[in-house]
């Protein structure tokens, strides 16, 4: 094994599984240990590939149950996977803020062999079991890393999001409805937010490649799961009944902490209004009233304002070191995600044929890079999480950069905006300069990169031309830049592949 386990620190049920599953695999090669290194190894991949044929019911009264089903003599291949994802910080948004349990020898990360590790590890529970939670989880997870580091557009990362979706539905937990005098469990409460998780993270994937959902909303049934701690479900049946009975009546916790499940919970609202938003986006020849578009931008505005205080981001809270870095993280993605949503609600007004104007768009646009943006200008805080930056500032920058360099090209107001002050040609052009450093950060050699180094050029363009031609802008429209792209090394006919994340279809011969 290429890592070493770290200190106990926090006692909740992933870590002790961590924990339970490294002390087990030390255990079981000094068990197995043979005359040389092949021998051992053989004899643990047998011992693993035994235990992985045997079922794994998923349920279990409570947290330590759970945790021995795949532990010291039942160490399976499954347990193997949860120590490679843990080792890349792919979870939640809280758990990878959080130090990690096992760490790399000599502090020298191999993302490449923790990739391929951890697909060997999904494949081989595949190939000797019919599917559990455990397995969803780490597909789950696998899904993610493949999302980092080979991007969403890559066929890897669409085979393994779908394998993902099908077990889910296959395990049947999309249809988790909370029977009559419900007691949450260690169990239950885990496929809840297993399902969550997944859901979520489906339509992150359908808004980055503009592919179809693979999971809708008007299929699924399981209840949305509880605020409570990974520390409670760790506990016993009792422990957890009662710190229940102290949710209020939405579900929410009521000591204003932020949970892991409190920010699952919060992204998994999100993911529901967004999966009508995509509804009407990817329906092809389809009219959609405007009035329809206006209620779900409303309900989104709605469920956030619900949300709990302690997950809505404050620009104080950046240089608030009260404030921890999990939870700013958290707020600001959460933040980002409802942006994101009216950000496509908005667009989807801007698109139908009753409109005459750039409405909210500029607005949510400039607000939704402002936020992006704050990763990198405060990247020294957010360090743990840099790995996933360039899936960050393509998902959210990039797009809402392109709306504004649309803005300077076409302007649609003049002097500050009517509606928000803080919005004007000069703050517009400050910010796009920012994303041009983010993007100029990112390597190109990353998932992404190739988008990124792109998407800079043309914002760098459309800077030097608003601040040294301004009167040429005013003059001739957007039309300029789409006949003077062939500079040396880019294509007249661009294809970002950011597909419904795309706002620079200007630059196209169709483009609006």
């Amino acid at each position: 094994m290429a890592f070493t386990k770290t200190p106990r620190k926090i006692q909740d049920h992933f870590y002790l599984g961590v924990d339970r599953v490294s002390e087990s695999v030390m255990e079981i090669f000094g068990t197995l240990a043979k005359h040389d290194e092949r021998a051992t190894l053989e004899a643990v991949a047998e011992f693993l590939c035994a235990n992985t044929a045997h079922p794994l019911p998923d349920v279990h009264t409570s947290a330590t149950d759970h945790i021995e089903q795949f532990t010291g003599q039942n160490l399976r291949w499954e347990s193997l996977g949860l120590l490679w994802a843990h080792l890349e910080r792919v979870g939640d948004l809280i758990n990878a803020m959080r130090t990690r349990r096992v760490v790399w020898l000599d502090d020298r990360p191999d993302h490449e062999a923790s990739q391929t590790c951890l697909t060997y590890c999904v494949e081989l529970s595949k190939y000797f079991s019919a599917g559990n939670d455990l397995l969803l989880d780490i597909s789950r997870r696998q899904g993610t890393l493949l999302s980092i580091f080979d991007g969403d557009a890559n066929l890897s990362c669409a085979y393994v999001t779908g394998a993902t979706a099908s077990m889910l539905s296959y395990l049947g937990l999309h249809v988790l409805k909370n029977p009559d005098g419900y007691r949450p469990s260690s169990c239950s409460e885990n496929k809840r937010r297993l399902f969550a998780q997944v859901f979520s993270g489906d339509k992150l994937s359908v808004a980055f490649t503009g592919r179809p959902p693979l999971i809708s909303r008007r299929y699924c049934s399981t209840s949305l799961l509880l605020d409570l701690p990974d520390e409670v479900l760790s506990m016993d049946q009792e422990t957890i009944s009662r710190a229940a009975e102290s949710l209020d009546s939405k579900g929410w916790n009521t000591d204003g902490a932020v949970y892991s499940a409190t920010v699952i919970r919060a992204r998994y609202i999100c993911a529901v209004v967004r999966d009508e938003l995509l509804e009407m986006a990817l329906v092809p020849d389809q009219d959609i009233p405007r009035e329809q578009i206006l209620a779900v931008r409303e309900k989104q505005i709605a469920v956030f304002a619900d949300f709990p205080p302690a997950l809505h981001f404050y620009p104080s809270n950046v240089a608030d070191p009260s404030v921890a870095t999990s939870i700013l993280h958290s707020q600001l993605m959460i933040k980002l995600e409802h942006l994101q949503n009216l950000f496509f609600a908005d667009r989807l007004l801007r698109l139908s044929p009753s409109s005459h104007d750039m409405g909210d768009i500029v607005l949510t646009s400039f607000d939704l890079l402002s936020v992006a943006l704050l990763f990198w200008t405060h990247k020294d805080r957010f360090a743990a999480t840099s790995q996933h930056f360039e899936w960050l500032v393509i998902a959210y920058a990039v797009p809402a950069g392109g709306i504004l360099c649309q803005e300077l090209l076409q302007p649609s107001f003049n002097g500050p905006h009517s509606n928000d002050p803080r919005v004007s040609r000069s703050s517009i052009v400050q910010k796009l300069s920012l994303l041009v450093g983010f993007l100029d950060w990112v390597h190109p050699s990353a998932a992404n990169g190739d988008m990124c180094v792109d998407c800079k050029v043309i914002i760098e363009r459309v800077l030097n031309e608003h601040l040294n031609a301004a009167e040429r802008v005013e003059s001739e429209g957007p039309g300029w830049l789409a006949k003077e792209m062939e500079w040396e090394g880019f294509h007249t006919q661009l294809d970002f592949n950011l597909e419904l994340l795309d706002t620079f279809d200007w630059l196209r011969a169709d483009g609006s």
